[in-house]
């Protein structure tokens, strides 16, 4: 008799990141100590771990997670430093803000 599959619910948005909007600055310090090819210290997921006070960050070139929340789109911007820094290009600091609403997805502006 096959399993049944369990009801798989979408995990809520954490309360003291819903509906909240952070200024997340990439500095000379993340881009230091910032690693390729690794979502969890990524310099962008650096940033948002400081601006958010969430440990659990992960960013890659086409989503980013923050406690587990995920976002499928990122700006171009933002996909395309990751890439740069990704295959050793010449990344620069720079800032965003990121909106966490209390329904739906992440948005980036």
């Amino acid at each position: 008799m096959a399993k049944r599959p369990k009801n798989k619910r979408k995990k809520p948005v954490p309360k003291q990141l819903a509906g909240r909007t952070f200024t997340v600055r990439v500095t000379r310090k993340d881009i230091r100590e910032g690693q390729p090819d690794d979502p969890n210290y990524c310099p962008i997921a650096l940033a948002l771990q400081r601006a958010t006070g969430v440990e659990d960050v992960e960013v890659e070139s086409s989503s980013i997670r923050v406690d587990g929340f995920k976002e499928l789109t990122t700006p171009r911007h933002i996909e395309d430093f990751v890439e740069d820094f990704d295959g050793g290009g010449n990344v620069k600091p720079f800032r965003f803000r990121i909106t966490i609403p209390v329904e739906g997805g992440i948005e980036i502006l």
